[in-house]
């Protein structure tokens, strides 16, 4: 019996896309032939998230994130945005004039989402988070960089992607950079901190960005020597003052301690190289995702506002 195969497979094989490809340069997969997006999520079950007064859901327009008041009004509990209720009619009213709908934490409210989410910690043994995009007609993302390592799949319609790795400055001298087109079922994996521009396209458009900042040898080095400083500093040195007027046999003293603190340290990183192969990943940076919450509320008027923009698209490319 073979077990259903995974979006991610098309990742290809960890071990050369570790190597060639994080931290380094992205990559991009085109989805297979039979990939059915509702299978994620249908563009009825958006239409009732959208719906919900207590969906969490913020509205992006040029670039900028608009004031939160526009569309939803506080709950009980102050303190706690995920009470606060929304306004269905305000955030389609906004969509259909040129808003992206943002949706994030979209893996604690949607089960197959959740699914991918918790499959793709478990590949990279790092914590994931994922957020759900619905972006109009030709809705436009300015030149920006992540702080963390994207891993988008592309599920209605069609976007423009520009990626570039230099900065700003760099980017206004070259008007050729290159531009990846992406459309259902494609994955497109983009570094930390790899610039990017995104440009929808004459129809609306969903996709999902996966997240991750993903740990690193560095971080495992600075967690095991700032322990090994805490325990070895306790004794002596955390209550040795650094002060150049001490005489000479008080600072020989102390300076014999930091000797001894710097051995330990050399012998602690020797162990950690010898054990590094042999580390538990999953123990190191473990994949939390919480429940999704698949509740939504009535349909509203945000299915139409899509498919009315995805007409409008259609009658625009055939007219040409």
């Amino acid at each position: 019996m073979h077990s259903e195969p995974s979006l991610w497979d098309i990742l290809g094989n960890l071990d050369e896309f570790g190597i060639q490809h994080w931290d380094k340069a992205p990559i991009h997969r085109r989805g297979a032939r039979s990939f059915d997006p509702a299978s994620i999520i249908t563009l009825r079950e958006l239409d009732r998230l959208v719906s919900s007064r207590h969906a969490n859901i913020r509205l992006l327009d040029g670039g900028a994130y608009l004031d939160d008041g526009i569309h939803r009004e506080r709950g009980l509990r102050r303190s706690d945005e995920r009470t606060w209720l929304s306004d269905p009619a305000a955030l389609v009213a906004r969509f259909r004039a040129g808003a992206t709908m943002v949706m994030p934490s979209a893996h604690e409210i949607w089960a197959p989402i959740a699914r991918l989410t918790g499959e793709l910690a478990r590949l990279l043994a790092a914590q994931v988070g994922a957020t759900l995009f619905v972006s109009p007609p030709d809705s436009v993302t300015d030149w920006h960089a992540d702080g963390g390592h994207l891993f988008v799949l592309h599920l209605y319609g069609s976007k423009l992607w520009l990626l570039d790795s230099d900065d700003a400055e760099t980017r206004a001298r070259t008007n050729h950079l290159p531009a990846i087109a992406v459309g259902p079922g494609d994955v497109l994996y983009v570094p930390k901190g790899f610039h990017h521009r995104v440009q929808g396209g004459e129809g609306p458009a969903v996709h999902v960005s996966f997240y991750s900042s993903g740990a690193t040898y560095g971080d495992l080095l600075k967690s095991a020597l700032a322990n090994q400083i805490d325990h070895l500093a306790a004794a002596s040195l955390g209550r040795n003052p650094l002060n150049p007027n001490w005489g000479t046999q008080s600072r020989a003293a102390w300076t014999a301690t930091l000797r001894e603190l710097l051995d330990a340290l050399h012998h602690e990183m020797s162990d950690m190289h010898q054990t590094i192969p042999d580390l538990d990943a999953d123990s190191f940076a473990p994949a939390r995702v919480r429940p999704p919450n698949a509740a939504a509320g009535q349909e509203c008027e945000f299915l139409e506002a899509y498919e009315a923009f995805a007409t409008e698209g259609r009658q625009l490319k055939e007219s040409r």
